[in-house]
């Protein structure tokens, strides 16, 4: 009787000293030290401690509305390697005009160098062949186009060519998209005084066989866009708004037009840079965006692999696909003059912008950027330790880079 007493006294000891535990106030948590503190500042805001997870039950993250913003350590960066950009931008009065770094979906750094602003549109120069033709791998999977092996003269029927031993009646539109269609020259300044762009192409001097060698000719980027009207019934700027802009929340952009009335398929869009950032956003998402396909997976892996060689002259230029560049780093990028340039590194999951008004021997410091410090700064593929004064050093370098 008595072992049957202390039995129960034990149990019954041991119910309240548990039901007393549950029921006292939690212990106030400890204050994180000033070392993982995250610091926000106009230029470089700190997200959640962890990022966003993708599940079953939760869209992914597409920034159509708004891009969000993380520090560099959450998306697994460390902030120490991209201060250093910042502070070579300030210490070379680089012209750039602005610049965004993104990792996973989020910006973990950007600036913007006055008189520019983030609302600011800039001229994209040539990245605009990148979009162009992205909008002929579209007309080919809604079947206007036949391929990129379709002839452009069966498309244009009443161009007249004469014969000759270069076979240019042959040239396809992949010759076009490949710069390999053959021209002595770039002939772009002709197609401003042009009523007949098709026509005219082939009436101007060739001096290669079609596909034979690489020439940088936005004529031939111009005459895709004439392509794209011809079979879609839609000027570039008309079918990029419908598959392109108006899906990934683009409203505010400028796109030159000619005599003809059709967009210039080899310059002449503006974008802002955030603007700029979602085309390659596009990319880096294999075409897909708000789990909808806009452009065929397989035109973004074809479109973005090496199809040429590029030579300037006789000196070597990086490798050439579809109105995109090959990264000797890795990668590829939409490239304008003066400094326009989006940048795709889907083996880091990153997307890097710039824009600005740089001379052909300050082009290169975004592409030494990309090297020494961009891609470096990439960790891990999961957050690091919070680290705020790093951190508040990439803010502050940031805003001293952006002073006049």
């Amino acid at each position: 009787m008595k072992k049957y007493i202390m039995t129960r006294f034990v149990i019954l000891l041991a119910f309240v000293m548990l039901f007393t535990a549950g029921c006292s106030p939690a212990s106030p948590e400890e204050p994180e030290s000033s070392s993982t503190t995250v610091v926000s500042t106009d230029k470089i805001e700190a997200a959640a401690p962890a990022m966003e997870q993708e599940s079953e039950t939760t869209p992914p993250y597409y920034p159509t509305t708004e891009w969000k913003k993380s520090s560099p350590e959450t998306q697994g960066m460390d902030s120490n390697q991209l201060t250093k950009v910042f502070h070579d931008i300030k210490n070379k009065e680089l012209p750039l005009h602005s610049i965004i770094i993104i990792r996973n979906g989020y910006i973990v750094a950007e600036a913007y160098f006055e008189p520019y602003t983030i609302s600011s549109k800039h001229n994209l120069y040539s990245v605009t062949k990148s979009l162009t033709s992205t909008l002929v791998g579209i007309a080919i999977n809604e079947g206007y186009i036949k391929g990129v092996n379709q002839k452009v003269i069966d498309i244009f029927p009443d161009i007249k060519i004469e014969k000759n031993d270069l076979n240019t009646e042959s040239i396809t539109i992949k010759d076009l998209l490949t710069m390999s269609a053959g021209h002595t020259e770039d002939y772009v300044g002709h197609t401003y005084s042009s009523m007949n762009w098709p026509q005219d192409f082939f009436n101007l001097p060739f001096s290669f066989r079609p596909g034979e060698k690489f020439l940088y000719d936005s004529s031939a980027s111009h005459l895709l866009a004439e392509i794209i009207y011809k079979t879609t019934g839609k000027k570039p700027e008309e079918y990029a708004k419908e598959h392109i802009f108006t899906p990934l929340g683009i409203t505010d952009y400028n796109w030159e037009m000619l005599n003809t009335g059709i967009n210039t398929g080899g310059w002449g869009l503006q974008l802002k840079p955030r603007d700029m950032a979602k085309f390659g956003y596009l990319f880096l998402k294999k075409g897909k965006w708000e789990e909808k396909q806009l452009v065929p997976e397989e035109w973004v892996k074809e479109a973005t692999s090496k199809h040429i060689e590029s030579y300037w002259g006789d000196n070597k230029g990086d490798n050439y696909g579809y109105q995109w560049w090959m990264n000797p780093y890795g990668g590829y990028r939409a490239d304008g003059y003066a400094g326009q340039y989006i940048v795709v590194m889907p083996e880091y999951n990153l997307i890097t912008v710039f824009t600005g008004e740089m001379n052909n021997e300050e082009r290169a410091e975004p592409f030494r950027y990309m090297k020494e410090y961009i891609l470096p700064s990439v960790k891990s593929d999961i957050p690091l330790k919070k680290n705020a004064a790093a951190n508040r050093a990439l803010g502050e370098a940031i805003m001293r880079a952006e002073e006049p």
